[in-house]
């Protein structure tokens, strides 16, 4: 009665069949064999590692943060739903007393609507420009509070006040999602540019100096990233974060035409639901990897064994730069900054627990996974 699934970090069980499809993470679409280093034995070098009895994995305590919204997308109005998984996406983050505030334009009678009528949040407080709300009971973010006030992100005045009230209440930002729509307003990607370039404009003058705030932005125009000025960081390194909807979606529909194979496996990257695939970001702490040297080969093995089998390592981030699908045999000096970029299956307790694997299980039932063929007299690869 296995699940026995495929797709994107698939059953770790599953054995290989003659018409199933196997996707590679590469640099480039014609990815060069690997030789010597990069052929080396991960699996030994992992074990040296845990025999020495140090290696313990750790959660990164969460922190409490105050978000700000900027803008209301569209779709939010005919599924409701989907407003309701972003900020879920936001509570998994955060600690209690957490909260995000929503700045935009939309009639606070229509926003309560949606929001306690369609979403069944529980309303806290009620003025008259507008409320605050808490989510539902069962959700991921049900001790998040959700502010939400009609006015414009984009008048400096208006977000003066704004601004003010969080100093007043101590809650000052940590964070920006700054969006280009305008409720009830359909406008064109240069104008949603223009408002995604102003407003960091804004918060970079009222943001307090010394306080770091983190501004995540959606632009149509790939020059958009290269002008926007956001508020200043106290580490240096940090940058914002510009997410090119437009280049997405035209990268996403070219390697369907290219590769349509990839497509039943990649499309679970883009649904809502349990036991799905999803990308993140974790601290080489959370690993043990920290004040280490290893290969970058190791890692794939402990996150095998810290995720039961429902994970796989596509790369590392240090100082805001992302280095995908480095060499196998890259030799990483761990600290403190770097984080590592992962695809992991969300599973649950239960599903992990009755399909679940570890690396050296899997090598026990079904044999080493280094034991491939040599090519030209190499080592063998672990795949």
């Amino acid at each position: 009665d296995r699940a026995d699934y495929a797709g994107v970090i698939a059953d770790p069980h599953r054995i290989i069949r003659p018409d199933d499809w196997i996707i590679f993470i590469a640099t480039s679409s014609s990815p060069k064999l690997a030789y010597g280093a990069d052929r080396a034995d991960f699996a030994k070098e992992y074990e040296a590692l845990k025999s020495k009895g140090d290696l313990t994995f750790v959660e990164t305590p969460k922190k409490v943060m105050h978000v700000l919204v900027c803008g209301w997308r569209s779709e939010w109005n005919t599924t409701p739903e989907r407003f309701l998984d972003r900020l879920n996406d936001i509570a998994t983050n955060v600690a209690e007393g957490s909260t995000v505030t929503v700045v935009n334009r939309k009639d606070h009678k229509e926003f309560k609507r949606i929001v306690v009528g369609e979403l069944g949040f529980e309303q806290i407080v009620e003025n008259e420009k507008g409320g605050t709300f808490r989510l539902p009971q069962g959700t991921a973010g049900h001790n998040l509070e959700l502010s939400h006030l009609t006015l414009d992100p984009a008048d400096f005045e208006t977000m003066r006040k704004v601004f003010k009230e969080q100093k007043a209440a101590g809650k000052l930002f940590d964070a920006a999602i700054v969006l280009g729509t305008v409720a009830g307003r359909v406008v064109s990607p240069y104008v949603m540019d223009a408002r995604v370039l102003s407003i960091p404009l804004i918060l970079r003058k009222l943001n307090p100096t010394g306080h770091p705030m983190h501004v995540v932005g959606e632009n149509g125009e790939d020059q958009t990233s290269l002008l926007a000025i956001p508020p200043r960081l106290i580490q240096s390194s940090e940058a914002p974060d510009f997410i090119n909807t437009q280049a997405l979606i035209a990268r996403c529909l070219a390697m369907n035409l290219a590769y349509p194979q990839l497509w039943d496996a990649l499309s679970e990257l883009f649904k809502q639901g349990e036991n799905l695939p999803d990308f993140d970001l974790l601290d080489a702490s959370e690993l043990g990897l920290v004040g280490r040297t290893t290969s970058f080969g190791v890692v794939n093995h402990i996150l095998f064994d810290k995720y039961d089998g429902h994970a796989v390592c596509i790369g590392y981030i240090l100082k805001s730069r992302l280095t995908a699908a480095p060499r196998p045999g890259t030799v990483m000096e761990w600290t403190a900054d770097h984080r590592v970029a992962v695809i992991v299956r969300e599973t649950s307790p239960e599903m992990r627990a009755k399909y679940g694997a570890k690396y050296g299980d899997i090598e026990a039932k079904y044999g080493s996974t280094t034991a491939l063929a040599k090519v030209d007299n190499q080592p063998p690869a672990l795949v």
